[in-house]
């Protein structure tokens, strides 16, 4: 890999995520208990999602199911319990009806990347 290694790549998606994570998340009055992200890709925006909000269940959705296998691999490397990868579209998520509230506030927008509060607790 020209320009660095594997490890220093991955070290620099992980911060450049939490750092986008942080970002996003500045300014609510609410910790989300749910979070979705569409088009999560390898998941580092959902990995730092779940370490940011350790209370919420942090749900990605790719289409491309080697990208899914690649952050459940990292996920589980990284010991984050509260983030689900599944292969699917946002077109036709891949949850059962009544499992997740899909009205949901818009908490921001990565790239192509939407990311969505799904259900929210206010803060104490």
């Amino acid at each position: 890999m020209e320009g660095g290694t594997l490890e220093t790549h991955i070290a620099a998606s992980y911060a450049s995520a939490t750092l986008t994570t942080a970002r996003v998340g500045e300014g609510l009055d609410t910790v989300p208990s749910e979070i979705l992200e569409v088009g999560c890709s390898t998941g580092f925006n959902c990995i730092a999602l779940a370490r940011q909000f350790p209370s919420a269940e942090v749900h990605g959705i790719e289409p491309d199911g080697e990208a899914v296998a690649v952050a459940q691999s990292m996920a589980k490397a990284a010991n984050v319990k509260n983030v689900y990868f599944r292969q699917g579209i946002g077109e036709n998520l891949p949850f059962e009806a009544g499992t997740l509230s899909i009205n949901m506030d818009l908490l921001g927008v990565i790239g192509t990347q939407v990311l969505g509060i799904l259900r929210t607790r206010t803060l104490a």
